[in-house]
C-alpha cells in the first residue's frame, strides 16, 4: 500500500541521513583537523542528549502525534548536517551540532515505532510494522558510506552531509504526510508528566539483559563508527564492511528472527557470541585480505543482528507484566549508553594503541557477555536437551 511505502521510505531516508555519522571520523580528521578523541566527545555529547530526551520525546509523540515529533527530529538532524557541512575546524559549534543531532535522533527513534499503534493497523500486524521499521533503519544507515565510496571520484566528503540534508527533508515530507494516512490525532488535552521508573527492577534478573545489551552496543557502535580508520590502515574498502554487515543483519532478522525469539531466547546466544568473537579475531589478524574482511562483516552482522532481539525478548520474559514498561526503558537506556559513550573510550584506545587495542577491548566485552549468558544457563542435561530442541 502507498501508506506503508511512505512510512518505510521516510524511515529509510531518515536512517540514511543519520548514516553520514559513520563518515564523521574521517571528516573530522581530514577536513576539520581533529582526531579520534574529538569524535568520541561528539558522540558522547550526542548520546547525553539522546538519553535525556528519548523518554520525553515519546511522551510528546503521544500528545502531539508521532508524525509531528518524527518530522521535528528530522528537521533537527537536517540543521545538524548543515552545520557539519558549514564548519571548517573543531570548535564549540562542532559540539553544538552534536546536540542538534542527538535531539533529532532521539525524537525520531521514539516516535517511529508509534506509527504501528495507529487505529488503522490491525493488532496482529503491529509487530510486523515495528520489525520492518527496524530493518529500514539498519539498511538505511549503510547507504551513504557505500554511496560515498562508489562515487568518491565525483563527490567530496563534505557533499555527503549535503545529501544527508536532502534525505532529512524527504523524511520530513513523508512523516507529515503520514499524519492523515495513519489517522494520528493529537491529544492536546493530555498533560505531560513523567512517572518515576521503578529502580527495584535493577535488583532482579532483568539486570542481566541490561548489561548484555550494553556490551553488545559497545561492539556495534565501535565497529560502525571507526570502520573508516580500520579500513584505511589495512588498505581495505570500508564500504564492503558496511554493505555486508547491514545486509547480514537485515536478512538474518527477516529469515531467522521470528523463529529464534519464539524459543528459549538464551539458547542460541553462546553460538552467536562465539561467532561475534570469531569475527573480531578475523579483523585483528587480517592484514589486507578483502575476503576475510567480508567474512568478518558477515559474522559480526549475523551475530549482532540476532543477539539484540533475543536479549530484548529475554528482558521481557524475566520481568513481570507490570514492570515491562520500566524494563524496556532501562533496556533502551543501557543500549544508548553503550552506543554513544564507549566510542569515546575506543577513540582514546585507538589514539594510544591503534586499532588492535580497541579490537582487543571489544573481544574482552564479548567474553564478559558470554560469561553472563553462561551464568544464566543451567549446565544440566535438561539444558542441553532444551538447547538441542531449540536449534
Amino acid at each position: 500500500m502507498m501508506r506503508d511505502c511512505i512510512l518505510y521510505l521516510g524511515c529509510y531516508f531518515m536512517a540514511a541521513a543519520y548514516g553520514s555519522i559513520y563518515l564523521l571520523l574521517k571528516y573530522t580528521q581530514t577536513e576539520l583537523s581533529g582526531n579520534e578523541i574529538d569524535f568520541g566527545y561528539f558522540l558522547a555529547i550526542s548520546g547525553v542528549v539522546t538519553i535525556l530526551l528519548v523518554g520525553f520525546s515519546g511522551i510528546l509523540a503521544k500528545k502531539y502525534g508521532a508524525h509531528k515529533v518524527a518530522a521535528l527530529g528530522a528537521l533537527s538532524c537536517a540543521l545538524g548536517f548543515l552545520g557539519l557541512y558549514s564548519i571548517s575546524s573543531i570548535s564549540l559549534v562542532y559540539y553544538f551540532i552534536a546536540i542538534l543531532i542527538g535531539f533529532g535522533w532521539s525524537f525520531y527513534y521514539s516516535a517511529s515505532p508509534m506509527f504501528s499503534l495507529s487505529p488503522v493497523i490491525k493488532e496482529n500486524e503491529k509487530g510486523k510494522y515495528i520489525s520492518l521499521i527496524s530493518v529500514c533503519v539498519v539498511a538505511g544507515t549503510a547507504t551513504l558510506p557505500v554511496l560515498y565510496d562508489i562515487f568518491s571520484d565525483f563527490i567530496l566528503l563534505e557533499n555527503v552531509f549535503q545529501i544527508a540534508i536532502l534525505f532529512s527533508f524527504v523524511s520530513i515530507v513523508a512523516f507529515l504526510k503520514l499524519g492523515k494516512l495513519f489517522q494520528i490525532e493529537a491529544s492536546l488535552s493530555e498533560k505531560i508528566s513523567i512517572n518515576g521508573i521503578n529502580l527495584k527492577i535493577t535488583k532482579t534478573e532483568a539486570m542481566f539483559p541490561f548489561v548484555m545489551v550494553f556490551l553488545g552496543a559497545c561492539v556495534f557502535s565501535t565497529m560502525m563508527n571507526f570502520q573508516t580508520e580500520y579500513a584505511e590502515n589495512r588498505s581495505l574498502n570500508f564500504s564492503l564492511f558496511y554493505f555486508s554487515y547491514s545486509l547480514s543483519v537485515v536478512l538474518c532478522r527477516i529469515v531467522l528472527g521470528g523463529v529464534l525469539t519464539s524459543k528459549n531466547p538464551l539458547s542460541p546466544m553462546p553460538y552467536l557470541l562465539c561467532l561475534m568473537l570469531f569475527g573480531l579475531l578475523i579483523m585483528i589478524f587480517n592484514d589486507s585480505n578483502s575476503i576475510l574482511y567480508f567474512v568478518s562483516a558477515v559474522c559480526l552482522g549475523t551475530s549482532y543482528g540476532l543477539a539484540y532481539p533475543l536479549i530484548k525478548t529475554y528482558a521481557v520474559k524475566v520481568s513481570s507484566e507490570n514492570d515491562r514498561h520500566d524494563v524496556l526503558s532501562f533496556f533502551t537506556l543501557s543500549y544508548f549508553i553503550g552506543v554513544y559513550f564507549y566510542p569515546m573510550v575506543a577513540g582514546y584506545i585507538l589514539s594510544k594503541f591503534g586499532d588492535i587495542g580497541y579490537l582487543l577491548s571489544l573481544c574482552m566485552a564479548v567474553f564478559v557477555y558470554l560469561l553472563l549468558v553462561f551464568s544464566r544457563l543451567s549446565f544440566s542435561r535438561k539444558w542441553f536437551v532444551e538447547t538441542a530442541k531449540s536449534i
